[in-house]
C-alpha cells in the first residue's frame, strides 16, 4: 500500500479515500514552534502528504486544529457516507463554529474574525 501522511501543510487535498493507500494520522503538534515538522519528515522519507478537505467545504470561526480522534472519526465517516461534508459536519466540534461553504451563514463567520490563513492542526492531521 502507498502511505499518505495527513497534514494541513500539504498542498494536495484528499478527494476520496483510496483502498490501496494507508493513511497516517500523526501526533506531532507542529503548528507553532515546529511548523512543517510533519510535512518535512514525510517528504524526507518520500511519503505522500495530503490534507482533509476542511477549508474547501467549511468556514470556521476558530482554528482548523483537529485532534487525532477527530481526524480518525472523519475518515470513518467518509468511508461510511462517501461524502466529505457529511463526514466532517458530524465530527467538527461546535466550538469551531463550522459553517458549510455556500450557506448564508458563511459571511457572518468570516466577519466574526476568523483568520482564513490559520490552517494549523493540533496534531497536524488535516
Amino acid at each position: 500500500k502507498q502511505l499518505v501522511y495527513l497534514t494541513s501543510d500539504a498542498e494536495e487535498t484528499l478527494e476520496t479515500l483510496d483502498p490501496h493507500c494507508a493513511y497516517i494520522i500523526g501526533g506531532i503538534v507542529d503548528r507553532n514552534r515546529h511548523k512543517f515538522a510533519t510535512f518535512n519528515k514525510a517528504n524526507s522519507q518520500h511519503v505522500r502528504v495530503a490534507k482533509l478537505p476542511i477549508k474547501e467545504n467549511f468556514a470556521l470561526a476558530a482554528t482548523h486544529i483537529l485532534t487525532v480522534n477527530h481526524v480518525y472519526n472523519i475518515l470513518l465517516n467518509y468511508a461510511k457516507y462517501q461524502d466529505w461534508v457529511q463526514a466532517i459536519k458530524e465530527v467538527m466540534p461546535s466550538r469551531k463554529g463550522p459553517v458549510e461553504k455556500g450557506s448564508a451563514e458563511k459571511e457572518d463567520v468570516e466577519d466574526a474574525g476568523a483568520d482564513p490563513s490559520d490552517n494549523a492542526d493540533e496534531a497536524d492531521n488535516a
